[in-house]
């Protein structure tokens, strides 16, 4: 049975270049189309319009549509595997000749649905930059710290300021339990 790997995904590339990214995909009788956000601390913001196919692996040809800071960008290729922990890892290589891996999980969209925060969460503040939020929450989940994403929250129609007095007031409510 082929994988499914519709739906969006996060993640980060290492080797020439080091970024976070975001993934989304839809898949099709093994075949996949979608978009990928990049984000390098050094050299800014680029996406990509991604096609590919699936078999025992997914393999996907990325396609520059966007880029900041005048970088030059290649076309890249991306085999990964779809790993027993739902998670994806594999390399990239383009060809103006920079390489190196990636791994990315699944962003459940149950994730969005509002909990209280634990004891070990921070409030991870950000900007427009979706692949650097994605990198940081990500990281602080392998050390073992919830990071606590406002938008992901559901907002019940509140304003920014009305959903932190809420995340303050269950945070409160929480520590007296």
């Amino acid at each position: 049975m082929i994988a499914d790997f519709t739906g969006y995904w996060v993640g980060a590339i290492a080797g020439t270049n080091q970024g976070g990214f975001t993934l989304e995909i839809k898949q099709l009788d093994g075949k996949v189309e979608g978009i990928a956000a990049v984000s390098e601390p050094t050299l800014g913001q680029y996406k990509y319009s991604v096609v590919g196919t699936v078999s025992d692996n997914l393999y996907m040809q990325l396609t520059p549509i966007w880029q900041s800071g005048g970088i030059q960008l290649g076309n890249a290729v991306v085999i990964a595997s779809f790993l027993d922990d739902g998670s994806l890892s594999g390399r990239w290589r383009s060809d103006i000749g920079t390489e190196g891996v990636v791994s990315a999980v699944k962003h459940n969209n149950d994730a969005a649905i509002k909990t209280l925060p634990k004891s070990n969460s921070v409030f991870l503040v950000h900007g427009h930059d979706e692949g650097l939020k994605q990198a940081v929450a990500r990281y602080l989940e392998k050390i073992g710290v919830e990071p606590v994403i406002l938008h992901e929250q559901i907002n019940s129609g509140m304003t920014i300021i009305e959903n932190l007095k809420t995340l303050q007031s269950e945070l409160v409510l929480q520590l007296c339990l």
